[in-house]
């Protein structure tokens, strides 16, 4: 028994120095007996007859060398009547149990319902009951207790012996395993293929612990144990939602989905696991009553609508068994994303500014700057005396360029090769789930000197009433959304992002012919253009006509100055084509994909340019289905318009390196039906 109390001889004496310094408290209550304070905790313990059975079992244990040492320790030493109630090995681990490192008084203790112990676990002070008198001694405090805590199992031990009979204790159990561990193993040599060969020193490793504190001793929480039924009915919902990308780049007439179900059982049930603990609760009605949502330490509310059928009190906790348990998924377990600006990874341009805002989204907003041109406009002509006519005019502003903060853009601040691709780009991650998602901006230019409308535009009444109309003498920002699938290869440009190549653009897991992949992304619209639920069922016709009015896409894009006082304005994204697809080659993860600057079209609902193989993906023409859960790329780009005088000037005209304006992205989970009443 002497082994027992080596395992914690070393932390001991790690304490020792601290605890020399300072007691917890120096104060004494008046039922606090001086005793003699030339002698030692174990002189004292051992010469009381009401604790001879604690002290044999220190002595037996070692324990009493460390009682007599230069430390100081609170002792909770169970009577002999106490000690009675202990058989076998308990009796061997109750010292680990009753031992503190450092002094506690009575007042100090009276406020604690659980204190870490010598053997690092947690002793309830309530379950030994404590006598009010204390003993001061040399070397600490010594309380008289009324119950022994005998050898107590952590959570995680619990599930160890629960796992023949649960399959969620089971999966977590399963999740362990030894690995080598790098920073302790030493290499000793090198093999015949000049590996290196190590004394290996191997470790447990569970990632489920890393997730949560079960097998943490000083940690207190309650892990729900399901029954077998609920944990599969569970496990069933979150499948739908974790699904993984197996990684498999698949020939080009592969069909069904690359997911990797064994990987997406696992995540599924890692998921789950970690949303079933809670922080212990202090209720009247016990643990965890029926037909009461409780909050997960994941933020995720649970129902137990039977309540607990049995609890297993852990030193670090408690294993709440339960059958009938409901997670609400919608708003819930998933919940909206929002992505920030200012926390891009990359950007085009060193021209770069994070800003305080105080009306963006936790007062910040990114700018990139770029070139910014006024696309062309009709206005009315004035007669001789300076009367407004009906006759119009085009006016060719285009050529217009607008620096930033007064720096000037010449124009070979950003690079002119092959004009007809690239641009500005900032680049973001987004952590989604496999759903549908609507996507929302909050883009807002709040330059001045973009806002200067034309009285004389034929569309200047409009933008008085509207002032997200497009009106002359108005910048307005076109930026696109390009994305790409959760475990596909991120969208990037080449090192020489000149030539402007995205190696990757978005597509629907890849499922198309060689030669036959049209480009798309997202840009932002006008809902206000339609009747109130117009827009789930407008034709393709009718589509282009309210947001393209001929080719132009009026209303895709957002003007210069609107919602700038307004935190809560944000843009929905649509779909929309880019001018030319790209020649691919079977091995597209290898095959550059051009990005070209504008928009030719906007996507009707059931468009499958994505699947140009004959498996068409029936997508709303603004949802983004993300097939995988894990983290989707992202490029938010702008382009301007050509500074030609183009007679019938479009997006599909645009020229890169416009300015980007960028609050949030907003991903808002699209599930159609309630998951778990």
């Amino acid at each position: 028994m002497k082994i027992f109390m080596k395992q914690f001889k070393s932390i001991a004496w790690g304490m020792i120095a601290l605890a020399g310094l300072a007691s917890c408290d120096d104060t004494w209550e008046a039922d606090s007996v001086p005793g003699d304070k030339s002698k030692d905790l174990w002189t004292v313990i051992s010469q009381k007859q009401e604790l001879s059975e604690f002290a044999k079992v220190l002595k037996e244990g070692g324990y009493d060398e460390l009682l007599q040492s230069d430390g100081l320790y609170t002792v909770l030493a169970p009577t002999n009547t106490a000690m009675s109630a202990v058989f076998g090995a308990d009796r061997e681990s109750v010292p680990g149990a009753h031992i503190i490192l450092l002094e506690y008084n009575k007042s100090t203790l009276d406020t604690m319902s659980t204190i870490v112990a010598y053997n690092g676990k947690q002793t309830s002070v309530s379950e030994v009951l404590l006598q009010s008198e204390e003993i001061i001694c040399r070397n600490g405090i010594l309380r008289f207790a009324n119950a022994a805590v005998g050898h107590r199992l952590n959570i995680f031990e619990h599930l160890n012996q629960l796992k023949d009979q649960y399959q969620m204790a089971q999966f977590i159990i399963d999740q362990g395993d030894s690995v080598m561990d790098m920073d302790q193993s030493i290499q000793i040599a090198i093999d015949a293929n000049n590996n290196p060969v190590y004394d290996t020193v191997m470790v447990y490793s569970n990632p489920i612990l890393d997730a949560i504190p079960i097998n943490n001793n000083d940690s207190m929480v309650n892990l729900v144990l399901l029954a077998d039924t609920t944990f599969e009915r569970l496990t069933a919902l979150y499948w739908n939602y974790f699904k993984q990308n197996d990684g498999l780049h698949p020939e080009p007439n592969y069909v069904g989905w690359k997911i990797d179900s064994a990987a997406t059982t696992i995540a599924a049930k890692t998921a789950l696991v970690s949303d079933l603990v809670f922080h212990p609760v202090d209720d009247a009605e016990g643990f965890l009553p029926p037909s009461k949502y409780f909050v997960s330490t994941t933020d995720v509310k649970v129902k137990m609508k039977s309540g607990v059928a049995t609890a297993i009190p852990a030193c670090n906790g408690n294993v709440l068994v339960a059958g009938d348990v409901h997670i609400h998924m919608a708003g819930n377990k998933i919940k909206p994303v929002y992505i920030e600006g200012e926390d891009y990874i990359k950007h085009s341009s060193e021209y770069i500014f994070t800003r305080v805002n105080i009306h963006a989204r936790g007062q910040r907003d990114v700018v990139l700057c770029g070139t910014d041109t006024l696309r062309p406009y009709m206005r009315y002509l004035l007669d001789s005396v300076g009367n407004v006519t009906s006759e119009t005019e085009k006016v060719y502003r285009s050529s217009t360029r607008f620096g930033y903060y007064g720096t000037s853009f010449a124009s070979n601040t950003y690079p002119q090769v092959n004009q007809t691709r690239g641009g500005s780009y900032l680049s973001y991650t987004a952590p989604l789930y496999s759903c549908d998602y609507k996507i929302y901006m909050r883009s807002v230019d709040d330059r001045p000197t973009h806002v200067n409308p034309d009285t004389l535009c034929v569309d200047y009444e409009k933008y008085l009433a509207d002032a997200n109309y497009p009106c002359g003498g108005v910048i307005r920002n076109y930026q696109k959304l390009y994305l790409s699938q959760p475990g596909d290869n991120q969208i990037s440009y080449l090192d020489d992002y000149t030539k402007s190549d995205f190696l990757i653009n978005y597509s629907y897991s890849n499922y198309f012919q060689p030669n036959q992949r049209a480009f798309c992304c997202m840009v932002p619209y006008d809902p206000t253009v339609f009747d109130e639920g117009e827009f789930e069922t407008v034709s393709a016709t009718r589509l282009e006509e309210l947001l393209g009015e001929t080719n132009n896409f009026k209303h895709l894009g957002i003007n210069a100055g609107y919602g700038v006082d307004d935190p809560n304005c944000e843009f929905p994204l649509i779909w929309c084509q880019t001018p030319n697809q790209a020649v691919m080659t079977q091995d597209v993860r290898t095959a550059g994909a051009y990005y070209y600057s504008g928009v030719t079209g906007i996507c009707p609902n059931n468009n499958n340019t994505f699947l140009a193989n004959g498996r068409p993906q029936y997508i709303k023409k603004d949802v983004f289905r993300c097939f995988y859960q894990g983290d989707a790329s992202l490029f938010v780009t702008s382009g301007v318009f050509n500074v030609s005088n183009t007679a019938n000037p479009s997006i599909g005209s645009i020229q890169p390196h416009g300015s980007i304006y960028l609050d949030y992205i907003h991903f808002e989970p699209v599930i159609e039906e309630d998951d778990e009443e």
